[in-house]
């Protein structure tokens, strides 16, 4: 007899679901960053690139796990994405919250490959696998950006000859 769990168990469409919500989480917390440097700092370009590259990425990402579940018959739960709108200290706080949270959301992964690897469930395993490499697209650009924007500010440099040359700070 048929049984899905078999193929993925409950437990496993959960962790899905929980970082499926963090992915769209982190669309907003991303939607705001960009928003705070063009508003605040008047850096349209970086604003812009980053808003397409990177928060328009994050729900197609979070899709991938809604996918997966329904790839096995699972629905997707929805978590509640919280308002992000925040003000930073500054341009360097702002991409240091970005990357706290993607270390959250690399936690979440890891504990997913763990609760795969117990499963002995390799599908699982491959799948998560494949994410970590697209969260590692995320993690390298922030990683990129704020100690690049570091030492370019360290020499005296401004926010807006940052934005002039933002191709610069992009992978």
């Amino acid at each position: 007899m048929y049984q899905k769990n078999m193929f993925l168990s409950q437990t496993l469409a959960d962790k899905n679901s929980q970082i499926m919500t963090m992915y769209f989480q982190l669309n907003k917390k991303l939607d705001n960053f960009v928003n705070y440097i063009l508003v605040d700092f008047s850096m349209e370009k970086l604003s812009e690139a980053l808003h397409k590259e990177y928060a328009h990425k994050a729900p197609i990402t979070a899709d991938n796990f809604s996918d997966y579940n329904a790839a096995f018959s699972y629905r997707a739960s929805y978590g509640a994405v919280e308002e992000e709108t925040q003000t930073y200290a500054g341009f360097l706080d702002g991409v240091s919250d970005v990357l706290s949270y993607l270390i959250d959301i690399d936690n979440a992964l890891a504990e997913a490959r763990e609760l795969g690897v117990r499963e002995n469930n390799i599908d699982y395993v491959v799948f998560i696998d494949s994410q970590f490499k697209e969260l590692g697209i995320y993690k390298k650009e922030f990683i990129l950006l704020y100690d690049k924007a570091e030492q370019y500010l360290k020499l005296g440099n401004t926010l807006q000859d940052m934005d002039a040359r933002y191709e610069d700070f992009l992978i």
